[in-house]
């Protein structure tokens, strides 16, 4: 541990006393009695106590040692800050499997190494590093929310935590995994899972060791109604490498992350503006009971381009049963295609004919959700149809609007007066419908579990830490 707050180790003392930490803190130093009023102790093992969790910030050829003395202290938790392991070659491959080979048989698991810590918002738990949680320098504190971060890499874990806090999201818990030598992603998704003030799960990953894990993680969560949402980075040829060069794991080229993800019942994400959009849409619609969405429109093409979006991140556009098109076909133009999507045009909103389409699809069993094409820039009609509205407004299913011209101001009013989420991007408006459209089971999430299982438990590495060793 160091005085200079322009250090990491430095900075971990100048981050928790600056958040008022209410705990235990025991200083390690071997050259200094005390450090910012705090004595300072030669190693773990000259402790008065054992602590629940030891913060290692010491070089890579070092940590060995520390996490060797944790060990025989039945230190429960360690994280290690410290770099230099799995993605540093065969040395440091050898090293990592040295420090999981000094805590078989023990109770005292490993987060990291090459992680940038934690915090915990609602318990004010700061234990990191990051400038993003420094008081110092920090735009605004993190308010508390539900929705859990859960990131490989460490400065994209705590930037996303940023971007949601300016976008007036709460944070529950922002956890960087790093090299994931025995703590990984998974772990923290099944303990997320059954934590009753988180509500949304958001993963950002470089690679997976345990895919069938994963799986069953996601499966966890899903059962207690989290919503689960990922950005998957190093897919390409040139990602791959840097994927192993920054947290040590080796790309399986066989695995196809699409499939996986729709498997798991996650939502896939290209964009921090995704992530925002999927997390407040969750907040705003109603939750849907399945993923077969009717997508009604009155543009052929608007309504074949959301219909692809849809696709992408494991929606289903359904076509209709028999009984459902007879009943809508009363209502429409014979030219009009009650496939799915189903193109009512732009004549069943002079003819009236929307609203008693809206109706009957959304009183249909066999569909779970609405997505509603249209033009709101220039034209209200539609908007201002009295039965239209009480459709809308009598819908136990959600309904999401996409606007192919950006929507005038009466027309968004409106919108808001109905509460409908609306959006000028396909994208967008599927990924509103996948964060409140239920997991549908499906035999792709088959895949062989490689993982030591007797190794898992809850990761309470953010729980009860009133004393931390450093």
């Amino acid at each position: 541990m160091s005085s200079d707050a322009e250090k990491i180790s430095g900075r971990m003392l100048h981050i928790l006393q600056g958040y008022q930490f209410a705990g235990t803190l025991y200083l390690i130093n071997a050259r200094r009695v005390e450090i910012g009023g705090l004595k300072c102790y030669p190693s773990l093992s000259d402790l008065p106590e054992t602590p629940d969790l030891a913060i290692v910030l010491v070089p890579s050829q070092a940590v060995l040692g520390v996490v060797k003395e944790a060990v025989s202290m039945a230190v429960p938790h360690v994280i290690i800050y410290s770099s230099g392991f799995s993605e540093a070659g065969e040395t440091g491959r050898a090293m990592a499997a040295d420090l999981l080979r000094a805590t078989q048989g023990s109770r005292t698991r490993i987060m990291g190494p090459n992680s940038e810590g934690l915090i915990q918002v609602p318990r004010n738990l700061p234990l990191s590093f990051s400038p993003v949680i420094d008081p110092a320098r920090q735009r605004a504190r993190f308010r508390p929310g539900t929705t859990a971060v859960v990131s490989q890499s460490g400065g994209i874990g705590f930037a996303v935590a940023d971007h949601l806090e300016r976008a007036g999201i709460g944070i529950h818990t922002v956890v960087t995994t790093g090299n994931e030598i025995d703590l990984e992603l998974s772990d923290f998704v099944r303990y997320f899972a059954t934590q009753p003030d988180v509500e949304n799960i958001f993963m950002f990953l470089e690679g997976l060791n345990d895919p069938a894990a994963f799986v069953e993680a996601c499966t966890l969560a899903h059962a207690h109604g989290k919503l689960l949402a990922a950005i998957k980075v190093g897919e390409s040829a040139a990602g791959r490498p840097a994927v192993t060069a920054h947290t040590g794991k080796v790309p399986d080229e066989n695995l196809d992350f699409k499939d996986l993800f729709r498997s798991a019942g996650v939502v896939p994400l290209a964009d921090i503006s995704d992530v925002i959009d999927v997390i407040q849409s969750k907040h705003r619609l109603r939750t849907a009971t399945g993923r077969r969405v009717a997508v009604v429109t009155v543009s052929g093409g608007g309504g074949i381009w959301v219909t692809d979006q849809l696709a992408t991140v494991g929606l289903q556009t359904p076509r209709l049963t028999p009984e459902l098109t007879a009943s809508l076909r009363k209502y429409v133009q014979q030219y009009a295609s009650l496939l799915n999507p189903i193109d009512v045009t732009a004549q069943a909103i002079y003819d009236g004919a929307f609203a008693p389409v809206l109706r009957e699809i959304v009183a249909a069993d066999e569909i779970d959700a609405v997505l509603i094409v249209g033009t709101f820039g220039y034209d209200h009609k539609l908007l201002l149809d009295h039965d239209f509205r009480n459709a809308v407004e009598q819908s136990d299913k959600p309904i999401v609007v996409f606007s192919y011209t950006p929507p005038s101001n009466d027309a968004t009013m409106e919108f808001e007066t109905l509460g409908i989420p609306w959006f000028t991007s396909p994208r967008r408006a599927a990924l509103a419908l996948a964060a409140v459209c239920g997991r549908v089971p499906s035999s792709e999430a088959s895949v062989s579990s490689t993982r030591d299982v007797g190794r898992r438990a809850d990761p309470e590495v953010a729980s009860a830490a009133t004393d931390i060793a450093t």
